[in-house]
């Protein structure tokens, strides 16, 4: 990468702060967390509309943020307490699953937390599904457990911040 790449690079991560995004396909907007930069990398999903990515100086704190579209509307009933055998079967092998719960708005929402390894990096993984109208939208923050309670604030921040009508109106 030359001079001028990263300079480019730089300058877009610096206006990116706190700034607001509109998706005029699925009628909603939230607002990007400071330090987060566009991570196209993190899109190796179709359905994954964003993904936003933070590396604090010495690199020892990495954090994800991805807004996925989920192609569906979600019902604002309660979660199963137990999970079907698909489910079940999708969570990474050796992974700790449990459900979790958020506030959008006035709505209660549903999630998981996935705590996992791959090789000696440790991973958690929170995620809320936001009930937008046309499509129900996932939000997910993945980050070292060190950084547990960071994590959780910052996947309330960004729920809270996104703007759009609802399916359970």
């Amino acid at each position: 990468m030359n001079t001028s790449h990263i300079l480019l690079a730089s300058f877009l991560s610096i206006s990116l702060f706190g700034a607001e995004i509109h998706n005029s396909k699925f009628n909603f907007s939230f607002t990007i967390p400071d330090r987060f930069i566009d991570y196209p990398a993190g899109k190796n999903d179709p359905s994954i509309l964003y993904s936003f990515a933070r590396m604090d100086p010495g690199g020892k704190s990495h954090m994800l943020i991805n807004i996925q579209a989920m192609g569906a509307k979600i019902s604002s009933a309660p979660w199963p307490e137990t999970l079907t055998e698909s489910q079940k079967q999708a969570i990474p092998f050796g992974a700790s699953y449990k459900r979790i719960q958020g506030t959008w708005h006035n709505y209660t929402v549903h999630g998981m937390e996935n705590r996992y390894s791959l090789g000696n990096i440790p991973f958690l993984v929170r995620q809320l599904q936001i009930p937008l109208a046309p499509s129900a939208m996932m939000v997910m923050i993945l980050g070292n457990p060190k950084d547990e309670f960071e994590i959780s604030n910052l996947l309330q921040q960004v729920v809270s911040s996104i703007n759009g009508s609802s399916n359970w109106d």
